[in-house]
Protein backbone atom coordinates (compact mmCIF):
# COMPACT_ATOMS: atom_id res chain seq x y z
CA UNK A 1 0.00 0.00 0.00
CA UNK A 2 1.28 3.47 -0.93
CA UNK A 3 1.61 6.14 1.74
CA UNK A 4 0.38 6.17 5.30
CA UNK A 5 -3.39 5.55 5.51
CA UNK A 6 -3.43 5.52 9.29
CA UNK A 7 -4.58 9.18 9.32
CA UNK A 8 -7.59 8.34 7.15
CA UNK A 9 -8.77 5.08 8.67
CA UNK A 10 -11.88 6.75 10.08
CA UNK A 11 -13.17 7.98 6.68
CA UNK A 12 -11.68 5.54 4.18
CA UNK A 13 -14.80 3.40 3.99
CA UNK A 14 -17.39 6.17 3.80
CA UNK A 15 -19.40 6.75 0.61
CA UNK A 16 -19.29 10.06 -1.26
CA UNK A 17 -21.78 12.60 -0.05
CA UNK A 18 -24.60 13.42 -2.54
CA UNK A 19 -26.65 16.56 -1.93
CA UNK A 20 -30.38 16.13 -1.79
CA UNK A 21 -30.93 19.84 -2.62
CA UNK A 22 -28.55 20.28 -5.55
CA UNK A 23 -28.30 17.94 -8.54
CA UNK A 24 -24.80 16.89 -9.60
CA UNK A 25 -23.10 19.15 -12.13
CA UNK A 26 -23.14 17.77 -15.71
CA UNK A 27 -19.78 16.50 -16.97
CA UNK A 28 -19.65 19.15 -19.73
CA UNK A 29 -19.88 21.94 -17.16
CA UNK A 30 -17.30 20.28 -14.96
CA UNK A 31 -14.88 20.12 -17.87
CA UNK A 32 -15.39 23.84 -18.58
CA UNK A 33 -13.99 24.84 -15.24
CA UNK A 34 -10.65 23.34 -16.23
CA UNK A 35 -10.53 24.96 -19.70
CA UNK A 36 -7.51 27.13 -20.49
CA UNK A 37 -7.66 30.83 -19.80
CA UNK A 38 -5.62 33.84 -20.89
CA UNK A 39 -3.55 34.81 -17.91
CA UNK A 40 -2.11 37.85 -19.67
CA UNK A 41 -5.08 39.82 -20.97
CA UNK A 42 -4.03 41.93 -23.96
CA UNK A 43 -0.73 40.12 -24.48
CA UNK A 44 -1.83 38.60 -27.79
CA UNK A 45 -3.04 42.00 -29.05
CA UNK A 46 0.24 43.67 -28.14
CA UNK A 47 2.33 40.99 -29.85
CA UNK A 48 0.12 41.24 -32.96
CA UNK A 49 0.60 45.02 -32.95
CA UNK A 50 4.37 44.68 -32.60
CA UNK A 51 4.47 42.21 -35.49
CA UNK A 52 2.42 44.46 -37.80
CA UNK A 53 4.67 45.92 -40.47
CA UNK A 54 4.68 49.58 -41.47
CA UNK A 55 6.60 51.39 -44.19
CA UNK A 56 9.07 54.20 -43.69
CA UNK A 57 8.21 57.52 -45.28
CA UNK A 58 10.50 58.14 -48.25
CA UNK A 59 12.20 61.47 -48.76
CA UNK A 60 11.33 62.97 -52.13
CA UNK A 61 13.91 64.54 -54.39
CA UNK A 62 13.79 68.27 -55.09
CA UNK A 63 12.57 67.47 -58.61
CA UNK A 64 9.67 65.37 -57.25
CA UNK A 65 8.78 68.13 -54.77
CA UNK A 66 8.76 70.69 -57.58
CA UNK A 67 6.37 68.52 -59.64
CA UNK A 68 4.01 68.31 -56.65
CA UNK A 69 4.18 72.10 -56.09
CA UNK A 70 3.34 72.73 -59.77
CA UNK A 71 0.41 70.30 -59.62
CA UNK A 72 -0.92 71.93 -56.43
CA UNK A 73 -0.73 75.32 -58.16
CA UNK A 74 -2.78 74.02 -61.08
CA UNK A 75 -5.29 72.44 -58.66
CA UNK A 76 -5.76 75.85 -56.96
CA UNK A 77 -6.74 77.25 -60.36
CA UNK A 78 -9.10 74.31 -61.10
CA UNK A 79 -10.57 74.16 -57.56
CA UNK A 80 -13.85 75.93 -58.47
CA UNK A 81 -14.64 73.23 -61.06
CA UNK A 82 -14.22 70.44 -58.48
CA UNK A 83 -11.93 68.27 -60.61
CA UNK A 84 -11.43 64.55 -60.12
CA UNK A 85 -7.99 64.10 -58.53
CA UNK A 86 -5.90 60.95 -58.14
CA UNK A 87 -2.77 61.06 -56.01
CA UNK A 88 -0.35 58.77 -54.23
CA UNK A 89 0.21 59.53 -50.59
CA UNK A 90 1.74 58.34 -47.35
CA UNK A 91 -0.73 57.58 -44.54
CA UNK A 92 0.95 57.83 -41.12
CA UNK A 93 0.19 54.98 -38.73
CA UNK A 94 -1.77 56.02 -35.64
CA UNK A 95 0.06 53.67 -33.27
CA UNK A 96 3.67 53.35 -34.37
CA UNK A 97 6.43 55.04 -36.33
CA UNK A 98 5.88 54.78 -40.08
CA UNK A 99 2.76 54.17 -42.11
CA UNK A 100 1.55 52.90 -45.47
CA UNK A 101 1.25 54.11 -49.05
CA UNK A 102 -2.04 54.38 -50.87
CA UNK A 103 -3.67 55.92 -53.91
CA UNK A 104 -6.51 58.35 -53.23
CA UNK A 105 -9.09 59.36 -55.83
CA UNK A 106 -11.92 61.77 -55.36
CA UNK A 107 -13.58 65.02 -56.28
CA UNK A 108 -11.59 67.98 -55.01
CA UNK A 109 -13.47 70.36 -52.75
CA UNK A 110 -10.71 72.67 -51.58
CA UNK A 111 -6.99 73.34 -51.70
CA UNK A 112 -6.48 74.60 -48.16
CA UNK A 113 -3.21 76.54 -47.92
CA UNK A 114 -3.81 77.42 -44.26
CA UNK A 115 -4.15 73.75 -43.22
CA UNK A 116 -1.74 72.69 -45.99
CA UNK A 117 -4.12 69.98 -47.16
CA UNK A 118 -6.36 68.90 -50.01
CA UNK A 119 -9.96 68.35 -48.97
CA UNK A 120 -12.24 66.09 -50.97
CA UNK A 121 -16.05 66.30 -51.22
CA UNK A 122 -16.40 63.08 -49.21
CA UNK A 123 -14.60 64.69 -46.24
CA UNK A 124 -11.20 63.04 -46.65
CA UNK A 125 -8.12 65.22 -46.38
CA UNK A 126 -4.55 64.66 -47.52
CA UNK A 127 -1.83 66.87 -46.08
CA UNK A 128 0.58 68.37 -48.62
CA UNK A 129 3.62 66.83 -46.91
CA UNK A 130 2.12 63.33 -47.32
CA UNK A 131 1.62 63.62 -51.10
CA UNK A 132 4.27 61.64 -52.95
CA UNK A 133 2.97 62.13 -56.48
CA UNK A 134 0.15 62.38 -58.97
CA UNK A 135 0.05 59.21 -61.12
CA UNK A 136 -1.51 61.00 -64.11
CA UNK A 137 1.56 63.31 -64.38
Amino acid sequence: MIGNTKNYDDIIGLTNHRSKKHPPQPMTSRAAQFSPFKALTGYEDSTDEAARLVDEKVELTEEENEKIRRRLTSLREEEAGHPLVTLSCFVPDLFKEGGSYTVVSGTLKKVDDLERALTFTDGRTVRFENIIGFPED
